[in-house]
């Protein structure tokens, strides 16, 4: 069970609401209680409160068409991550930041590290079971290392307390992606991922 305040919700109920927030209203951000993760670090889940007493999972999406040098991780030993490079959308930048402190304001505590690697990546971890990458790319192979213009659906997770570091854990849901100079391809509609279920 989550535990968001007053409000307690089955995590299998919790995490099979996939709705992207188009216009967040920061006030409807919530934390859950802290659960014991890996026997002495918390974690704490992000959600956003829909309607009264429902909370669902933060999804927002990228800026549309991204420049991203594709999936890599920096070892064998690190996650799978896509870096998108949101510099040239300074609005969604601002929309994310105050995401960032909102989430530090519930916290009462100041997380690690910043918003923007070099102020103009965000870099989401791939989902990742059992080394099959589940982030969904729309029927097109996973982009390794390639230059693309991306757009993805980012959740927006937890918040990962690991001793005196609190992490934000942003995960890539999904993505949709061209190379430079090849048609774009999705199996979304063209208005973006508002129709995704």
């Amino acid at each position: 069970m989550l535990k968001f305040g007053q409000i307690e919700i089955a995590s299998k109920n919790f995490y099979s609401d996939y709705q992207v927030i188009n216009d967040i209203d920061l006030d409807k951000i919530r934390i859950s209680e802290g659960v014991t993760a890996n026997n002495h670090d918390m974690r704490y889940t992000l959600g956003y409160e829909v309607k009264t007493g429902k909370i669902i999972p933060l999804f927002i999406k990228t800026p549309k068409n991204c420049s991203s040098n594709g999936v890599s991780q920096y070892n064998e030993n690190s996650a799978w991550k896509m870096g998108f490079n949101v510099s040239e959308e300074p609005a969604w930048v601002k929309k994310y930041e105050s995401v960032w402190e909102k989430v530090e304001e519930l916290m009462f505590q100041k997380l690690t590290g910043t918003p923007l690697n070099n102020g103009k990546y965000i870099n989401p971890k791939v989902i990742v079971w059992e080394d099959e990458i589940k982030t969904r790319f729309n029927g097109q192979c996973v982009p390794f290392k390639r230059h693309c213009e991306a757009t993805g659906v980012l959740k927006i997770g937890s918040v990962y307390q690991q001793g005196s570091n609190y992490y934000l854990q942003v995960f890539l849901k999904e993505c949709k992606y061209q190379d430079r100079g090849v048609n774009f391809q999705s199996q979304l509609s063209n208005e973006g991922f508002d129709t995704v279920r």
